[in-house]
C-alpha cells in the first residue's frame, strides 16, 4: 500500500467542501482536488488529478476526526492513501 504524504487543509474549520493542492511522490509533484462532503450516512466524495486523467473517482473509507481527514484512493495501483489536517492560513492542500 502506498501512503501519500500528509498535507495541510484550511478553510472555516469544516473539512466538507472543495479542496485543492499538490501531492509530491517519486519523481513528480501532483495537482489534484478534492470535494468532501457529510451526508447522513457518513462522509463521501471524490478526487480529480488530471496529470493521470483521472476525474472525479469517488473516494473509500473516508475518516473524518476533528481537523483531520483520511481517505483511500481506489483504482489506483499501490492502492494509495492520504492524510490530511486542517489549518488555519490557506484554502489549498500540497
Amino acid at each position: 500500500m502506498t501512503t501519500l504524504p500528509s498535507s495541510t487543509f484550511a478553510a472555516d474549520r469544516d473539512l466538507a467542501g472543495h479542496w485543492t493542492g499538490t501531492v509530491q511522490v517519486p519523481g513528480q509533484e501532483l495537482e489534484l482536488d478534492v470535494d468532501l462532503r457529510s451526508g447522513t450516512d457518513g462522509w463521501s466524495g471524490d478526487i480529480t488529478i488530471p496529470a493521470q486523467s483521472i476525474r472525479d473517482l469517488p473516494l473509500e473509507r473516508i475518516e473524518v476526526e476533528g481537523d483531520s481527514v483520511r481517505f483511500a484512493i481506489p483504482g489506483i495501483p499501490g492502492e494509495p492513501t492520504f492524510e490530511g489536517k486542517l489549518a488555519a492560513t490557506s484554502s489549498r492542500a500540497s
